[in-house]
């Protein structure tokens, strides 16, 4: 098989859609595959402009939104150079086509390659407060996923949501292969984990609507005043909080919460590791309920307790009490008594949490998820 991933994610080193691509790239590699990632952004300063990194071939490609009128010469020549016509040639283009790969797509497919999309979310029912010209970009790619279907060979979905989506356009089902999140840290072995003071409360991630931190911190306060023994430490990315979340800068410390900015890649599973219960709190939009939250599959491979707002899928993988803690999304109230229920019966989650590391083993593992795909790829 020979696959070429497009993304505008970076890589080898990012978040949540850096580590779906990468694991799968990776899978594919060690069975065989000859991979290629090509990468339309700038890069976050963690990664090289090009490299090999587990036996997958990467590079930056610039692009200028000429390029979607006029085609980009030099990505068109790598593609003349990889076909391989004893190959099964796959392009593979994450979070749905766009106005980064609408001209590739015909030069593509007039070569001979087959074109397989992974959608991960909706952005047609977005509704947070973002810049004019994101909301535009938002619009301008939701009309050419949905006016150029037809070019498409195999749809990955990693949600209900968008596999419903995609079959009431009338796609057939053998092309449409739903595959949820994966969680690499189901094989990361831990270091031994200091003793604390405080019972901790961790969420990381992203600061968007869709994340719910409202709620969640009410919720905390809430139980703080309850439980001064307890501490919520808050991680991920700084540049949504510096527009969006304003208060997040001036966190009352007579409430022990901490805000860490981003953990380093190398430190961040030992990281998770080093709390009580971990949270995922997504509000109940139709946005939030599209996707579904890589995080939660970090979380679970931990063994540690989980809540989570109940959204999307999670109901299709996990149960209430026994794998998971549950919450009302867009709720603090309900917030407020799932972790309250895991400071009074700990024991009782510590056993929750091993649950969901098992569940986390069955349903979020890569090795398993790299199979799908592969089968998926083999069959389209």
């Amino acid at each position: 098989m020979n696959i070429i991933f497009i993304c505008n994610q970076p890589y080898p080193i990012g978040m949540a859609g850096t580590k779906r691509i990468r694991l799968f790239a990776e899978n594919l590699a060690d069975n065989g595959a000859i991979v290629n990632v090509f990468i339309f952004r700038k890069s976050n300063g963690l990664n090289n402009a090009s490299g090999l990194f587990n036996k997958v071939k990467y590079q930056l490609v610039k692009f200028k939104y000429i390029n979607s009128i006029l085609g980009n010469k030099y990505l068109n020549q790598q593609l003349v150079n990889l076909y391989n016509r004893h190959n099964n040639n796959i392009i593979y283009i994450y979070g749905g086509l766009n106005i980064e790969t609408v001209k590739l797509l015909s030069f593509a497919s007039k070569l001979g390659y087959k074109i397989v999309t992974d959608l991960v979310e909706d952005y047609s029912v977005q509704n947070e407060k973002i810049s004019f010209r994101l909301a535009l970009k938002y619009k301008v790619n939701t009309f050419i996923n949905r006016k150029m279907m037809s070019c498409v060979t195999g749809f990955i979905v990693i949600s209900n949501f968008l596999k419903k989506k995609i079959e009431s356009y009338k796609i057939d089902s053998n092309n449409i292969q739903l595959i949820p999140i994966s969680a690499e840290n189901l094989f990361h072995k831990s270091l031994k984990i200091k003793k604390r003071s405080n019972f901790r409360f961790l969420y990381t991630g992203t600061f968007g609507v869709k994340d719910g931190i409202d709620f969640m911190l009410t919720a905390y306060k809430k139980l703080f005043n309850k439980h001064p023994n307890i501490e919520l430490i808050l991680t991920g990315k700084t540049g949504r909080i510096s527009k969006n979340y304003e208060y997040l800068k001036n966190l009352d410390i007579n409430y022990n919460i901490k805000f860490l900015g981003i953990i380093p890649e190398d430190d961040y599973y030992d990281f998770l590791q080093d709390s009580d219960v971990l949270l995922m709190t997504r509000i109940g939009s139709k946005y939030a309920n599209s996707g579904f939250p890589f995080k939660l599959g970090e979380y679970l491979a931990t063994g540690k307790p989980v809540i989570a707002t109940d959204i999307s899928d999670i109901k299709l993988y996990l149960r209430d009490k026994i794998d998971i803690i549950l919450a009302d999304p867009s709720d603090s109230d309900s917030l407020y008594k799932a972790m309250d229920y895991t400071l009074l019966n700990y024991q009782k989650c510590i056993e929750i949490g091993q649950n969901g590391r098992n569940a986390a083993i069955k349903y979020f593992n890569p090795k398993t998820n790299g199979e799908l795909l592969q089968n998926f790829l083999n069959r389209i």
